[in-house]
């Protein structure tokens, strides 16, 4: 069965080369809605909107970046933005994929007192905190279990974990002992780089490393 797939995209103002990125399961759809938004002045991104109502339409640039199969979508864009979040020119407003855009945004006193008071007088019963103190309390494995798990984690250690290897089109190419030094260097999330190895080394970094594992010869 075919997997349905999403898309990456990215927003970009050739005036001033500010930047957003986001998640989508249809890009048409998607750009369109921005783009409602921001014609109608009611865009929630306001750096957006900013941007809109200062350069124009024609000032933004939507194009599709990668496609994923959708169930690998959220993690992927969490992954972009934690390369490019830090940048001034990002005009996200989270630095995390599932939070809501009114993120960092003040309540008004009236959604505050709202909801505060939708809070009050609820109290959770004797049995739901048992049963949420049952569900949390460790349980004891049998000795066969432990050896089990022990004997796995020390074929996991001894297991020699591939090198990284590195490509540049104008760069060249280097290798890293692991995805940590790796990270270090090009200056990426680790979780960028463990992303490429083993699921997309394809998919090149936002600075143009590819990553990959060093095959054997």
């Amino acid at each position: 069965m075919k997997k349905e797939l999403g898309c990456i995209y990215k927003i970009v103002c050739v005036e001033n080369q500010k930047f957003y990125y986001g998640r989508a399961k249809n890009f048409d759809s998607r750009k369109s809605s921005h783009l409602s938004y921001l014609r109608n002045n009611k865009h929630v991104n306001k750096h957006l909107q900013r941007v809109f109502n200062k350069y124009g339409e024609n000032s933004l640039e939507f194009s599709i970046q990668c496609t994923v199969p959708l169930e690998e979508l959220e993690e992927l864009e969490q992954l972009v933005i934690d390369e490019v979040f830090d940048d001034p020119l990002c005009m996200n407003l989270s630095r995390y994929s599932t939070t809501p855009v009114t993120y960092g945004d003040k309540f008004s006193e009236e959604r505050c007192r709202n909801i505060s008071n939708s809070l009050k007088g609820k109290k959770r019963s004797v049995e739901s905190c048992a049963k949420q103190s049952k569900t949390r309390m460790g349980c004891t494995h049998s000795k066969e279990h432990c050896l089990n798990i022990s004997k796995a984690l020390r074929i996991a250690k001894s297991k020699s974990v591939p090198d990284i290897l590195a490509q540049h089109p104008e760069l060249g190419t280097t290798i890293f002992p692991s995805q940590r030094q790796a990270a270090r260097v090009l200056g990426v999330q680790l979780g960028s780089i463990n992303y490429r190895v083993t699921k997309k080394p394809s998919l090149p970094l936002l600075n143009g490393w590819c990553v990959s594992y060093v095959t054997a010869s």
